[in-house]
């Protein structure tokens, strides 16, 4: 909890952000896209206040500006391909721990290699499985 509590404490005073509370009412919290934007056009400050690689950052920030963009013609061949580099970037910098797979089969400490697939809901989905 003290490391959240930094980090929501580094977000307020660096980028003028409250991240994560909880909004009065029970309606959710803080978090919502002008947050998420906001702090992926700083990846040099969002890198050092999340400990997370800042080249993993940037590319997060490609593919949430694509999957959100409605005024570009995206290349689903060449979206999928960097979206699976990013992938396996995300894969080789952090172990199986902190892998998004997890809740998705019973033994993910066992077999945790994500590989990217495609539903209604989301662009990206992280399922156990090889690439």
């Amino acid at each position: 909890m003290l490391r959240k509590q930094a980090m929501q404490q580094q977000f307020r005073q660096r980028l003028g952000l409250i991240v994560d509370y909880p909004i009065p009412g029970g309606q959710g919290n803080t978090n919502d896209g002008n947050t998420s934007r906001r702090a992926f056009e700083v990846p040099q400050v969002f890198a050092e206040i999340t400990g997370v690689s800042q080249d993993l950052i940037e590319r997060l920030a490609v593919i949430l500006t694509a999957i959100n963009s409605t005024r570009k013609e995206i290349d689903p061949d060449k979206f999928g391909q960097y979206a699976l580099e990013t992938a396996r970037l995300y894969v080789e910098l952090y172990n199986c721990d902190r892998c998004l797979c997890r809740r998705n089969h019973e033994d993910w400490r066992n077999d945790c290699t994500p590989r990217l697939a495609h539903d209604r809901t989301s662009a990206l989905m992280f399922l156990p499985d090889s690439f």
